[in-house]
């Protein structure tokens, strides 16, 4: 699970075709941005492996003193032909990706500390972090709009940086949202899946089967979903992860589950039958009832029998899916970013 924001960043710009003075100028300003996109790489590998805090944390105010120093070095760039435009611009972006990481990221950390005790606390959570992407690629275009607006006045041509790195942050949003987006698919069915199974622990029955008839509905809607997704480009390994484990989840609440409910049924009769056998002494029993108190053992034994085999069948496979699930992320992570 990501941990905090995905920044987006600006490209390293190469000129040619220009005026001295003016490409200085543009140079000058642009010039920062070499340390800020490789220290932002950094910070994401982190982010996107789901690294411990600590080491995240360390990235993000590794890339907050780079922010600052670039930001004072914008700062201290004078206007060029009387017009400061580009220099505000760019100093403005970079305000907001400093608020992204100090302000916005309190604000995560605090919804990513509740995000586990519901889906919308989670969904809250996600998109959270998404509306804050949004914010820093707002900031980025117009900033972009800005360059673009200088170069063409002063007869400057913009090249896109073809580096690996500038490629690998531009695609890093991108990739970070599509993960987002199966995820909540994921975690809505993982986290019913999760109360239905405490539910059965606690030998509540009205609450597992309430989850339980979620679980159903959930899992089935959200494999429509899922198959209505697009791959990323040609991968479809995320979308097919994520369509095992609903597929198990869906199976489980329709075809094993109310097995299971009907087993707590079961264990709390046989638990009133014992104490109402219990309750009466020996001798005071009549053939009719012992007959039927051992019946119901041999038959209790028999449905705590199956119950087991169920439930190591379901664990068998529940770990199947969410260790392949991992995994996939992982290699998912790795191919992409």
């Amino acid at each position: 699970m990501l941990k905090t924001i995905s920044t987006v960043l600006l490209s390293i710009i190469v000129l040619h075709g220009y005026s001295q003075s003016a490409y200085e100028y543009f140079s000058s300003i642009n010039e920062p941005f070499e340390p800020i996109n490789k220290d932002t790489w950094n910070y994401i590998k982190q982010v996107s492996r789901g690294n411990n805090a600590r080491r995240i944390d360390k990235k993000r105010i590794e890339l907050i003193n780079t922010l600052n120093k670039a930001k004072y070095e914008v700062s201290q760039i004078g206007a060029f032909e009387g017009e400061t435009a580009l220099r505000n611009e760019t100093r403005d972006y970079l305000n907001i990706l400093l608020l992204t990481l100090k302000s916005d990221y309190e604000k995560i950390i605090d919804l990513e500390q509740v995000a586990e005790e519901s889906y919308d606390a989670m969904e809250a959570y996600i998109l959270t972090k998404e509306r804050v992407n949004i914010k820093t690629e707002a900031a980025f275009n117009s900033l972009r709009a800005r360059q673009s607006q200088f170069a063409q006045v002063h007869n400057i041509k913009l090249i896109e940086n073809d580096s690996r790195l500038s490629k690998k942050l531009a695609n890093a949003g991108e990739v970070i949202n599509y993960y987002n987006k199966v995820y909540l698919l994921f975690y809505k069915s993982y986290w019913y899946e999760t109360k239905m199974l405490t539910a059965l622990e606690e030998n509540n029955v009205g609450d597992m089967e309430q989850f339980r008839q979620t679980l159903a509905s959930i899992s089935k809607s959200d494999m429509d979903s899922l198959n209505n997704l697009n791959s990323f480009y040609s991968d479809k390994s995320l979308k097919e992860a994520c369509h095992q484990l609903l597929y198990f989840y869906h199976g489980e609440a329709v075809r094993y589950s109310p097995d299971q409910v009907d087993f707590l049924i079961k264990q709390k009769d046989m638990t009133d039958l014992k104490g109402k056998i219990e309750s009466k002494p020996k001798n005071k029993l009549t053939q009719q009832e012992i007959d039927e108190y051992n019946l119901a053992i041999n038959e209790y034994n028999e449905a705590v029998k199956k119950f087991n085999e169920t439930s190591n069948y379901l664990s068998k496979f529940r770990t199947q899916g969410l260790e392949n699930w991992n995994k996939t992320v992982e290699d998912f992570y790795n191919n992409f970013l």
